[in-house]
């Protein structure tokens, strides 16, 4: 069974005592959604993704702008660098695939940041 969540991604950006304060900039997107067991075999199977990482989160619907409890989790390729986050809405068991990215890697700041 397909189960389609819109969400809402926020972008917040902070003003300082110099900058205008600016708008958000809103981005809906649709993404099909399915157990996580299922979403779990899948990024295993086709990418030989496992999770790393999970966390506590809140997601916005685009269609009521209702707030919803959420975990996101961070799967990764270990040897190709792929990666993929998963939004898991465990109340209905439904976990959704809403970023895939390549090149998975730390953060290197510059000298002085």
């Amino acid at each position: 069974m397909k189960w389609l969540t819109p969400f809402l991604c926020l972008l917040a950006m902070s003003a300082t005592a110099q900058e205008q304060e600016q708008e958000p900039v809103l981005f809906p997107i649709l993404t099909e959604c399915y157990t996580f067991e299922h979403v779990k075999d899948f990024l295993f199977d086709n990418y030989g993704e496992l999770p790393i990482a999970s966390g506590s989160i809140v997601v916005q619907a685009f269609t009521n702008a209702e707030f919803y409890d959420a975990r996101q989790y961070i799967f990764v390729n270990s040897e190709t660098y792929t990666w993929s986050t998963v939004v898991y809405f465990e109340e209905d068991d439904k976990a959704c695939v809403v970023t895939m990215g390549s090149e998975f890697g730390p953060v290197i700041q510059e000298t002085g940041i």
